[in-house]
């Protein structure tokens, strides 16, 4: 497991940023660390859960709410079709798709030449959802007063996002 934990650690400190920022953000527009937990837990797309955001109990259409989140979201169709044929079929492959965020996805193209099998991917995915879920929910309970010192922490997972992709860059020398 510590080989696991050790790999998703890049990851980590972005979610657990980002996440401390949604729940804060979440915790403003009126949400409880409950509401968080299931939105973390069963919406495992940050950039929609920000978009989200500005949905959340206001007088929005769900119908527009579904359209740009799913317009957002078509990037990862391009990420399923490419690493669907990695995964064993078994019951962990529907997580492992469902999960294959832009920073999962960048793991696994970074730790390309290592072979790991659906059970250690998805040890990796589910520590990566863990950080996710920890954040959001940790930062819907901090106080009020967190919220001022959290402007600009939403950029931490695009920069995450650019530092695993300048890596694979430089490791590959494209």
């Amino acid at each position: 497991m510590k080989e696991y934990f050790i790999k998703s650690l890049p990851v980590a400190t972005g979610y657990l940023t980002l996440g401390l920022t949604y729940g804060i953000l979440f915790q403003a527009k009126g949400g409880s660390p409950f509401e968080a937990l299931l939105i973390a837990t069963f919406c495992f797309a940050g950039a929609a859960q920000f978009i989200a955001l500005e949905f959340y109990k206001a007088d929005y259409s769900w119908t527009f709410l579904f359209i740009t989140i799913f317009t957002l979201n078509l990037r990862h169709i391009f990420y399923v079709l490419n690493k669907i044929g990695l995964f064993q079929k078994n019951w962990k492959r529907t997580y492992l798709l469902m999960a294959l965020t832009d920073e999962n996805y960048g793991m696994m193209s970074f730790y390309d030449e290592v072979n790991f099998t659906n059970n250690e991917w998805f040890k990796v995915f589910a520590l990566n959802h863990f950080y996710w879920i920890l954040g959001c929910v940790a930062g819907s309970m901090a106080p009020a007063t967190v919220i001022e010192m959290s402007k600009g922490a939403e950029f931490s997972l695009i920069a995450l996002f650019i530092v695993i992709f300048a890596a694979n860059m430089k490791r590959k020398k494209i």
